[in-house]
């Protein structure tokens, strides 16, 4: 995962490279406008944030561990010269964002979006300059589809934030699994409604850091509602698994969509 964060790799201003910048190959050709040799594609980024949320929620760890074990691994890598990095729930949330603002803080030639440089989505965009490739070409061509992109977007979006950011992992055997990627001292609040189980049964959740009143009605820390009843309070964010969900739905049953 070291690979995602270095500069020489896969890293850039504006997402993740197909390549890593020291390869020999990397950014060899501009012929054509898809090229997998240097440009950022959001949703290969998105299979990437995709897995890393896996390994992050698998890993069963409370935040106090991950920065335990982050210390101790900068301790080695000072000692060993090393450049090896614990990927965690931070790391999930940089990469989270500079995909969102893939979608809304790049350029594109005669940009209709309003505010400018604020919706123009494509396939693939410079990494380092911010632009979207195929329309600068096709501009650069006077291409009779050099103003396609204008409603483009990545429907992968929603299932980053839900199953990633927020954690709601619908399991096999009819059970629920919430376990976010929030990181408290980033977030201070949030709140999501209306996730529907097939069967019928509405998800909500709400997080209030402090209990400062973000949501009234709501105190302090993490409230699971099923069909508006509280299933589960917690005082911060932490894996929590509803195993009564199996009453109510099949182990087939379990398809989250967004209202």
């Amino acid at each position: 995962w070291r690979e995602l964060w270095d500069e020489d790799g896969f890293q850039s201003r504006y997402g993740l490279r197909t390549a890593e910048r020291r390869h020999a190959c990397y950014n060899y050709s501009y012929e054509h406008g898809d090229c997998w040799n240097g440009p950022s594609w959001p949703y290969e980024t998105s299979r990437v944030l995709t897995s890393l949320a896996h390994v992050l929620q698998q890993q069963q760890e409370e935040e106090e561990e991950e920065e335990r074990q982050l210390v101790a691994q900068h301790e080695r890598e000072r000692n060993n010269n090393t450049t090896n990095v614990l990927t965690t729930r931070r790391h999930y949330w940089q990469l989270l964002l500079q995909y969102a603002q893939q979608h809304t803080r790049t350029y594109a030639v005669n940009d209709t979006a309003q505010p400018l440089h604020s919706g123009h989505v494509f396939e693939n965009l410079h990494p380092d300059l911010g632009y979207w490739n195929n329309r600068q070409r096709m501009y650069w061509h006077n291409d009779s589809n050099k103003n396609m992109g204008d409603d483009y977007n990545h429907s992968t979006f929603c299932d980053l934030v839900l199953s990633g950011l927020l954690g709601i992992r619908p399991q096999r055997d009819g059970s629920l699994v919430i376990h976010p990627l929030i990181v408290p001292s980033i977030i201070s609040c949030f709140a999501v409604d209306h996730v529907r189980i097939r069967n019928g049964i509405i998800l909500s959740m709400v997080w209030d850091r402090g209990g400062n009143g973000c949501y009234p009605g709501f105190g302090r820390g993490l409230t699971i509602l099923l069909d508006g009843n509280i299933v589960a309070q917690r005082d911060t964010i932490e894996r929590i698994h509803l195993t009564n969900l199996k009453e109510h739905v099949s182990s087939n049953d379990l398809m989250k969509s967004v209202q």
